[in-house]
């Protein structure tokens, strides 16, 4: 497996391809913006795209995932939760619950549930990478006090983050660090929100 980091867009967004080289297929992450940059990033790859994968449905997230599967004639995977915020959901849909697999070739991804910064926000995890979406960005986190973000959820969630090896590579949903990407070890040393704390104790530091 090899990921493709893309920085796109004004809103600093990472979209990311996820590389099978020996089967020669792929998978989008998160597809918000600067649709001919990505198209030209995939055929420069020379990769079959085989799905679509949501983190959540902000718009700048996701606004470029119903017309790229109908290009390339993929479905969208997106947690069920999260369908009623996509406005008209395209189809075909698939819809997320949490801890399933998805088989990319010969490379495997598991689908974690993190809500907290939007009620179905996920994360997937493939060969020691998380893909984070805006659930953890590197030194921060997401927002929860946006429409459908819940704050302790999003304890709950770090929490289960916070329990995987220290060697996981953290692929953020957005640029807003000191570097595009870190490890989950780095985070629970350096980000403050990784800090071990009660929940009243986080309540208090993102409200």
């Amino acid at each position: 497996m090899r990921v493709r980091q893309l920085l796109l867009g004004p809103m600093e967004n990472f979209t990311y391809l996820i590389i099978d080289e020996k089967e020669g297929v792929g998978a989008i992450i998160d597809p918000g913006w600067e649709e001919e940059r990505l198209i030209d990033a995939i055929k420069g790859e020379g990769i079959r795209p085989l799905f679509i994968l949501l983190t959540h449905s902000h718009f700048d997230h996701a606004q470029l995932a119903p017309s790229l599967s109908e290009r390339f004639g993929i479905p969208i995977y997106l947690h069920a939760s999260e369908t009623r915020w996509f406005g008209n959901t395209p189809k075909p849909t698939l819809k997320l619950e949490g801890g399933e697999r998805l088989v990319l070739g010969e490379t495997e991804i598991t689908v974690l549930h993190t809500p907290g910064h939007s009620p179905g926000s996920v994360c997937y995890l493939s060969n020691g990478v998380l893909f984070s979406g805006d659930t953890l960005f590197v030194d921060a986190i997401g927002r929860t006090d946006l429409e459908g973000g819940d704050a302790q959820m999003m304890y709950v969630s770090l929490s289960k983050l916070k329990e995987l090896p220290e060697n996981t590579i953290v692929y953020p949903g957005h640029n807003y660090g000191a570097e595009p990407a870190s490890t989950i070890g780095e985070q629970k040393r350096r980000n403050i929100y990784l800090s071990p704390m009660t929940p009243g104790e986080f309540m208090r530091l993102v409200c």
